[in-house]
């Protein structure tokens, strides 16, 4: 009789619920009473496939008439002939083998509460496993995206140091003439414990500069211990006079050095260089690297130009001291990252000015 698509199903009546019959004669009259002399129950008017069942009855005992009958509990009326409503076998031995069709109205996977609908739910066990598998992969991620970001923060920090730097250095040629009509020290052959602290490029371009701290070569506390790219101690720029260094307002940190008081340098085909000057965009904060915070700008005569362009074929060029980072110093890192808003060759090391621009080619 397909018990095995319609099991009975779980009671919804408390128990010590009263349980009666309200019957009612062929001829029209009714009565009710607490003990039903109940012969037989089926379910014609369950689905199709039920209707091929026993001949339907409700059958008691009347003044001797057959009627037909229905259950009541707590006063509703329950018909059990059409199968809308699920009572316990217990209360009525015949209805243990009768087939009723599931209702998810009154029943549930979860609750009994006749308010609630079968609904499926994740268990506790099945939770915890989703989360540990979404902090398993977080952890993975995390730091990438984090290191991206970091570069992007550095990336737009560059470009705004490079346009300030450049409109103030022009403003110093505008008003004084180019750096070899500055009378200015050469730093190559100067004795570290003799520099003339007014005779450097910084100190021209100071008044046009919003500083904070102006150490020149002699006092203390404008720069840090500059690594390389690799990672190994690059230079002590603090303690030598050669290097005439400043705070900036933005909380940069400046250096300048006089390559050529002529301004007759060349880094490569890049050429009228007089000397350079180096950034580190977040001040004094770490990690103080050449290609990862530091960066080395040339200054010639009527222009500056970052360190490591496709013009630069010193050995400070991008191919010789910045595409590897694993083992160069970093110092021609800086038109990389200004031209191709990038800072890829810390994760690759196969780019190249006229080749891969990133690391994944794009």
């Amino acid at each position: 009789m397909g018990n095995n698509q319609y099991p009975p199903q779980p009671s919804l009546i408390r128990e010590g619920a009263s349980l009666f019959c309200h019957c009612e004669r062929q001829n029209g009259a009714s009565q009710s009473h607490n003990n039903c002399n109940m012969n037989e129950i089926t379910t014609s008017n369950a689905p199709h496939s039920h209707r091929n069942d026993k001949k339907s009855l409700c059958k008691t005992q009347v003044s001797g008439a057959a009627a037909s009958c229905s259950l009541a509990f707590n006063g509703p009326t329950v018909d059990v002939c059409n199968g809308s409503t699920i009572l316990p076998p217990s209360l009525c031995p015949q209805l243990a083998r009768a087939t009723l069709p599931r209702n998810d109205k009154f029943s549930s996977r979860f609750t009994l509460h006749p308010s609630l609908k079968q609904k499926a739910a994740f268990t506790l066990s099945e939770v915890l496993i989703t989360l540990g598998i979404i902090g398993v992969v977080a952890a993975m991620t995390m730091p990438v995206l984090i290191q991206r970001h970091r570069e992007k923060v550095i990336v737009s920090q560059l470009k705004k140091s490079y346009s300030t730097i450049q409109q103030a250095y022009l403003m110093a040629v505008n008003e004084l003439g180019t750096p070899d009509q500055w009378a200015l020290n050469d730093d190559l052959l100067t004795d570290n414990d003799d520099v003339d602290d007014s005779k450097n490029l910084l100190y021209y371009m100071k008044d046009y500069l919003k500083i904070t701290k102006y150490c020149g070569g002699e006092a203390l506390g404008c720069w840090a211990d500059t690594y390389s790219l690799k990672g190994t101690l690059f230079q002590s720029h603090e303690y030598q006079k050669r290097y005439s260094k400043a705070l900036l307002a933005d909380g940069e940190t400046i250096l300048t050095y006089v390559l050529s008081p002529t301004c007759s340098g060349a880094y490569g085909s890049v050429k009228d260089v007089c000397g350079f000057y180096r950034i580190d965009v977040n001040g004094k904060k770490k990690p103080n690297q050449m290609g990862r915070d530091v960066f080395t700008f040339y200054i010639a005569k009527n222009r500056i130009i970052p360190a490591g362009s496709a013009e630069d074929t010193s050995a400070y060029s991008f191919d010789r001291s910045c595409r590897d980072a694993s083992s160069q110093e970093g110092r021609g890192c800086t038109a990389w990252v200004l031209y191709n808003e990038n800072m890829d060759y810390l994760h690759c090391s196969d780019l190249s000015w006229d080749g891969k621009k990133t690391c994944s080619g794009k």
